[in-house]
């Protein structure tokens, strides 16, 4: 009895000649019927025609096969040997899993008629092992393609009321002989202009090793298939439409639900096995067409065990159980809603169900999408419920017409399920690794989204790239993912991180003092989260290096020494002469002005981690606006570069680099380009600082109100109170004074931003010396005595005006002392006898006048 995936071919309402079959055709692939009998295709295919009453061959490899001896003998006019009659009609015995020989209707009559050898001396027996139908006959002699297809033509001819099958196995084995091409052409179209003559019913089926449409597609273009009969021009014409498959193509799809079923009491009653004692009977025909809709070998589990560990809790349950999602819940359970009306209506309106998951990397994009695909399929939306999830790389190839292939081969595996295309915005063009084919993919998906209702495609990434994905893909996407299926999927709280922490800790002893720690950690991490924050990954990986630490000693306890110290300093203030970005800070030649200023607000700062460890109270209204208002030369991004490093030590920022910026980086060269330049590097600079000097270059158009500098300034005003940003990054502009305080009136809304002023005062020339004293260091040289009264003599005569370069002078007269040094050395003509110290020592005869 043929299953319904091969009946439904439909062979009476097929009025071609020729027939492709492709799909799921691997050796490997198994049919169940309802009398629990295994067959392989080639088998099922036999029966099926058969039950149509048709004569079936079967061409593979110059030679014709059958399971039916009498078939082979008809077709091929051998005559029956002498000491056997002709049967009635062949089936083969069936063995059934009662171990019982088992016949339908039609093989009694003919059964009694049966020899055990072939009925002809050019027949021959051959086993197949694994199916029940284990024996077919094939001719011992080779017999090419051409000559079988002349036989069909003659048949066909003489004999136009007896309908025959002739099912090619292997086409890409079938080459034109050389020099005969012409014959081949010929003859296929007199075959086909004598099947439409004589009104036959002769069928020929090619049978296409091919998994998916597209790739069938493919074939026929393939240079290199070219020179396969089957794979010519006049077969493409047979088979394949614009792009598209014809009527007489045929895909074999997967096992469906019966046939399923039908393998479970094979298995159970072949083998004895008890499959049905804990587990609904539904939720094992689902798991196993989940599986073997991901390509996965069913045959290969060892069923009594897998079948005792699926999950039996209702899915709403498991997605309710997650924490921190209650708004996602109560949109998808508005969105299920939605979908069920409109089905029930009698008229149901064009429903668009697909999805956009935004939101930033460990908030359970992955995790909502899988529990959804099963609640589709328990709420009867969709028939089988699974989630295949890919990422961009495996829908677009790095050649041409690959990327068709890829894409449509995941689309089909989803049938019947979720499509989950995690970080989807890499198939925009101009995206790394994607070789420019992101938009062939893009119009793969939404030829799915548009012909497949059974299916449901879930994008998911970052906000703002998804949003541009869906504007600039594809007019399309716009259409499929409307406004009211976007689905933004929030920062945890940092109650709802803690208790990630705490269940992943279960299994372990942890001290009160700990689990405080890391909950501390935690709310401060949070608080100090940039665009790309991990979410539950940030939990992951915290919880992996406290675990390292703790594997690497005999402890049965975790405890606060195995928090690394990186982590503990955000929480956890230290004395003073622990943190060594101070220490380098208070190392600096003078600004003591400076010094003071910042002292006083690292002050506030700790007294604030003070009252957090002892008291619980957080202050998360941190503003980090810093002002440097000093000449050139006084060490501006000197200390600009330190406060990164202090500041992560107080457990304000995440990260020590400092981003450094001008004009130049951020002005564009057309409308909009400044406004984006400005965004990015915001967000680049999240938990770090971003250090801006001689800002006020900025204003060359602003004051006449217009241009590229307006468009940055007003983007700046706007992100420095942006809830992304306040807070989580420190913002230092620096500059001369008179020109930094000009540019901060200039715009009311940058006096209120800027909360924190720090003066650095031009340096004595005793400040200069030693300046310049620790640069001839650096450099492994020194100086003779009696020169630093020559240096101060030298620093004394420069004007202190507006321009002046303070360090840049300590700089510029080491230039002028090395420099003469160096030609000194140069010039010295007895080079052999010339001293080390020498080399090294600078002495007054190097200080200019």
């Amino acid at each position: 009895m043929a299953v319904k995936r091969i009946s439904d071919i439909d062979i009476k309402n097929n009025n071609s000649l020729f027939t492709a079959i492709y799909g799921n055709i691997t050796d490997s692939e198994f049919f169940i019927d309802s009398d629990l009998k295994k067959y392989n295709l080639w088998q099922q295919l036999h029966l099926y025609l058969k039950s149509e009453g048709y004569t079936v061959l079967f061409y593979d490899s110059n030679n014709v096969h059958s399971y039916s001896q009498a078939d082979l003998i008809e077709f091929l006019d051998l005559k029956y040997a002498k000491e056997n009659v002709q049967p009635n009609k062949y089936v083969g015995k069936l063995k059934s899993p009662f171990k019982q020989t088992r016949l339908n209707n039609a093989e009694k009559n003919a059964e009694k008629n049966i020899s055990g050898n072939p009925l002809h001396q050019s027949i021959q027996l051959v086993s197949e092992t694994g199916y029940d139908r284990d024996k077919f006959y094939r001719t011992s002699k080779d017999t090419g393609e051409l000559d079988c297809l002349k036989k069909l033509f003659a048949h066909n001819s003489n004999k136009p009321n007896k309908k025959v099958a002739f099912i090619i196995k292997n086409p890409e084995s079938h080459t034109f002989p050389k020099g005969d091409k012409d014959t081949y052409t010929d003859f296929f179209s007199e075959l086909k202009n004598n099947y439409v003559k004589n009104k036959s019913s002769d069928k020929i089926f090619v049978i296409y090793n091919y998994k998916d449409k597209q790739s069938l597609i493919s074939s026929f273009d393939d240079p290199m298939k070219q020179q396969f009969f089957f794979f010519s021009n006049d077969f493409k014409q047979q088979f394949v439409g614009k792009e598209k498959l014809k009527d007489n193509t045929f895909f074999i799809d997967l096992p469906e639900q019966n046939e399923i079923r039908n393998l479970l009491n094979r298995e159970r009653l072949t083998n004895n096995l008890l499959l049905f004692s804990s587990v609904p009977f539904d939720k094992i025909l689902l798991r196993l067409r989940q599986e073997r809709k991901t390509n996965k070998d069913i045959l290969a589990l060892n069923l009594q065990d897998y079948i005792t560990k699926i999950d039996t809790t209702n899915t709403w349950d498991k997605l309710k159980s997650l924490k921190g999602i209650d708004s996602i819940i109560e949109q998808l359970q508005r969105r299920i809603t939605s979908i069920k009306r409109n089905k029930n209506l009698k008229t149901p309106a064009k429903d668009r169900p697909h999805l956009a998951f935004k939101g930033n990397p460990g908030t359970g994009k992955t995790t909502v999408a899988k529990l959804f695909a099963e609640i589709l399929r328990e709420e009867g939306i969709l028939e089988i419920g699974h989630c295949v999830e890919v990422k961009v790389s495996d829908l677009i190839a790095e050649h041409f017409g690959g990327t068709r292939i890829k894409a449509q081969q995941k689309c089909d595996e989803a049938k019947g399920g979720v499509l989950f295309i995690d970080e989807a915005y890499g198939l925009l063009d101009g995206n790394d690794n994607q070789n420019g084919f992101g938009k062939e993919a893009i119009e793969i998906l939404i030829q799915f989204m548009e012909n497949n209702t059974d299916s449901m495609v879930i994008i998911a990434g970052y906000t703002d790239d998804i949003n541009k994905l869906i504007k600039e893909g594809n007019q399309g996407f716009a259409r499929r993912f409307v406004s009211s299926n976007h689905i933004v999927f929030n920062d945890y709280s940092p109650e709802v991180l803690i208790q990630i922490a705490e269940n992943q800790l279960k299994d372990y002893q942890v001290a009160d003092a700990a689990k405080k720690m890391i909950g501390d950690i935690l709310r401060t991490k949070h608080n100090l989260r940039n665009a790309n924050w991990g979410n539950a990954g940030e939990v992951e990986n915290l919880l992996q290096e406290i675990r390292d630490e703790f594997y690497n000693t005999t402890d049965t306890e975790i405890d606060t020494k195995h928090i690394p110290m990186l982590h503990k300093n955000r929480v956890k203030p230290k004395k003073s002469d622990e943190y060594s970005g101070l220490k380098k800070l208070n190392s600096l030649i003078g600004l003591s002005q400076m010094k003071n200023s910042l002292e006083n607000i690292l002050k506030t700062i700790k007294a604030d981690k003070i009252r957090e460890e002892k008291l619980g109270l957080i202050n998360t209204n941190y503003k980090l606006n810093f002002v440097f208002r000093g000449n050139p030369g006084t060490g501006k991004t000197t200390v600009a570069r330190l406060l990164g490093e202090i500041l992560c030590e107080y457990g304000l920022l995440s990260d020590t680099e400092v981003v450094e910026c001008r004009k130049e980086d951020i002005t564009g060269k057309f409308l909009g380009e400044t406004e984006q330049k400005v965004k990015e590097l915001f967000s680049n600079a999240v938990g770090k600082v971003l250090f801006f000097d001689e800002i006020y270059s900025l204003v060359d158009n602003y004051g006449s109100g217009g241009g590229y500098g307006a468009d940055a300034i007003n983007t700046i005003v706007g992100l420095m109170t942006d809830q992304r940003y306040s807070g989580k990054m420190a913002f230092v502009i620096a500059g001369y004074p008179d020109e930094t305080n000009n540019f901060i009136t200039r715009n009311p809304g940058l006096t209120r931003r800027f909360n924190f002023y720090v003066d650095f005062d031009d340096y004595s020339n005793e400040d200069l010396l030693q300046i310049y004293l620790k640069m001839i260091l650096d450099n492994n040289l020194h100086i003779a005595e009696g020169c630093e009264k020559k240096a101060l003599q030298w620093f004394s005569q420069q004007s202190r005006g507006k321009d002046f370069k303070n360090a840049g002078f300590a700089e510029e007269l080491l230039g002028i002392t090395k420099g003469s040094l160096d030609q000194r050395i140069a010039d010295c003509e007895d080079i052999e006898n010339i001293q080390a110290e020498t080399l090294i020592t600078i002495t007054e005869f190097d200080f200019p006048n």
